[in-house]
């Protein structure tokens, strides 16, 4: 069963970097799809896109994390700077700041905070 995600670029994301993200996404092996939501009330400003991510992928923190390195590598050659992902549970990971050891913590039910 696939799990979906959503990240949200924030308001400095221009249209160019969240089209080019997109196709990167599309490409990685663990995702599925990877389309753009429409703007809500809750975060007008913020561009999101969906992410329909492989089954399995999110069951561990090795995997989840090999995902979330991706993104925030794609990330930061766009020059994408404060993006968060929220995963299927609610859990929302400011990328700018996450590290292998903050996702090791979650996946053992610790504290979502990166310090």
């Amino acid at each position: 069963m696939s799990d979906f995600a959503t990240l949200s670029l924030g308001p400095e994301a221009s249209d160019e970097a969240s089209t080019a993200l997109l196709d990167e996404l599309r490409s990685l092996p663990d995702v599925e799809s990877a389309r753009a939501l429409e703007q809500r009330a809750i975060d007008p400003a913020s561009v999101m896109l969906m992410i329909k991510i492989a089954g399995g992928v999110l069951s561990t923190a090795t995997s989840a994390w090999g995902l979330i390195d991706q993104i925030r590598k794609s990330l930061k050659k766009k020059k994408v700077t404060g993006a968060t992902i929220t995963l299927p549970n609610g859990t929302r990971i400011e990328l700018d700041q996450v590290s292998e050891e903050h996702i090791a913590r979650l996946f053992a039910g610790g504290s979502n905070d990166p310090g």
